[in-house]
């Protein structure tokens, strides 16, 4: 087979097509087709595990994923999982077969696993069919029955062996295979050791992403700040102000976010309301918790363990894409860039990850609810009629400009929930209908692949 997946940088758009219009498009360039929502495991750190989730246990039919087969012939890369373990799915060797057979030259089929059912068999069937790569899941590199949590979860031995299946097929290149892992508090000492082992098992590439949180427990555990470096360079330079005239800003800070405030926080709160003035000069958005709540120690650290990783990496020849550690200050959506849909297991079309399913997550420091936002359904309408058709239209142009609310930084939250439908059919604070202000993958935190 001509061309294989390689990881490409995960760039947003520059600044000088930022705002521009998108073009007329016939079709999606990038499709996510969730081939299933069961699993195998039941993961902690999975959507699936959280109180109130709504997504059923269910497989895409494949007479639905024929209907997708015209659309393929314009789709660059073809991604066959959403929340559950592709390797279930009956016929998803069919899958990949079919869709090699309409896609272009060079056309990229893959998808993510925890390698649990990846045998030699099924690496053979899959690459035989027409297979670019597959990326495995691995939380760390406990062994198997490790995980303190008393939940499965995806175990480097696992791994190693569906890598040992597969590696026949990777040494010619028929076939790239790559890791992903969720990096927290509990398990960010080992990545640079994770590398070392991804290189030693012949992986192409790592995928690092940050925590995507449900809970306020699992966000403590989180090494993603949405404090974007203006906000944390603006704080730094009043910090400096402040200790040259003798104020400590940061009781300054927590004084700012009580009522009965103590007469010697005074300078510190006319500072503050200096910084403030000038943030609002500048269009920077003050959050104050999220500023006491900053980390620098943790922030070094970490910062210092993905320069590690990364020099191993660029040794063992391994595409190592790591995520920002803070908020990027021009937000930017990669599904829009990509020219990407998803679709559910009923034939649902929708525009991103953040609303793929209806859910809990955290937005900032509230619990908030995500519903669904889906366009049409492929039982009703081609693919090409819904992504042309003016609703969708509409919506991706809204979600390129990037100017619907900063809630990750917004001082006026809690608010009420901007995900669901409100009475003024429209989705926030600065009446725009695209419900993104809570989305973390628009601020860097959250990457795919």
């Amino acid at each position: 087979m001509e061309k294989r997946f390689l990881p490409q940088p995960f760039h947003g758009c520059t600044h000088a097509n930022y705002f521009s219009p998108i073009a007329y498009m016939s079709g999606p360039k990038k499709l996510y087709i969730e081939s299933t929502t069961r699993c195998n495991l039941a993961c902690q750190k999975c959507i699936k595990q959280m109180p109130g989730n709504s997504i059923s246990n269910e497989d895409l039919p494949l007479s639905l994923f024929e209907k997708l087969l015209p659309a393929l012939g314009e789709v660059d890369t073809l991604i066959l999982n959403g929340i559950g373990e592709p390797l279930l799915h009956p016929h998803l060797v069919e899958m990949v077969a079919r869709a090699r057979a309409v896609m272009k030259s060079g056309g990229v089929i893959g998808f993510q696993s925890n390698g649990v059912l990846m045998s030699s068999t099924m690496a053979e069937q899959l690459v035989e069919a027409g297979l670019s790569t597959v990326c495995f899941s691995v939380d760390g590199l406990q062994g198997e029955g490790d995980d303190k949590s008393g939940i499965s979860s995806p175990s480097s031995v696992t791994v190693a062996r569906a890598l040992g299946s597969l590696r026949p097929f990777m040494r010619p290149k028929k076939v790239q295979a790559g890791l992903e892992i969720v990096v927290s508090q509990d398990n960010i000492e080992a990545l640079p050791e994770l590398v070392q082992w991804g290189a030693r098992h012949g992986v192409d590439y790592i995928l690092v992403s940050h925590l995507f949180a449900y809970d306020k427990e699992m966000a403590k555990k989180s090494l993603f700040s949405p404090v974007t470096p203006e906000v944390r360079n603006l704080f730094v330079r009043y910090q400096g102000l402040a200790r040259q005239q003798g104020i400590d800003l940061v009781r300054g800070l927590q004084a700012y976010l009580k009522f009965n405030r103590a007469s010697q926080d005074k300078q510190a709160l006319l500072l503050l309301a200096e910084m403030r003035r000038e943030a609002q000069e500048k269009d920077i958005y003050l959050h104050w918790v999220d500023l006491l709540e900053y980390d620098v120690e943790q922030m070094e650290h970490t910062s210092a363990l993905f320069a590690a990783a990364q020099k191993v990496a660029q040794a063992q020849g391994i595409t190592l894409e790591l995520p920002p550690l803070q908020a990027e200050q021009n937000r930017s959506c990669l599904f829009i860039e990509e020219e990407a849909a998803f679709i559910g297991t009923r034939g649902e079309v929708m525009p991103c990850h953040f609303l793929w399913h209806s859910y809990s997550c955290m937005g900032g420091n509230e619990l908030i609810d995500v519903q669904q936002r889906d366009f049409g359904n492929l039982h009703d309408s081609s693919l090409a009629a819904i992504w042309e058709g003016e609703e969708y239209r509409k919506f991706r142009e809204e979600a390129r400009r990037a100017e619907y609310s900063r809630c990750w930084s917004c001082p006026q939250a809690p608010c009420a929930d901007i995900v669901n439908n409100n009475l003024l059919t429209v989705n926030d604070c600065h009446g725009s209908i695209v419900p993104c202000g809570h989305c973390r993958w628009s601020i860097g935190g959250l990457r795919c692949l």
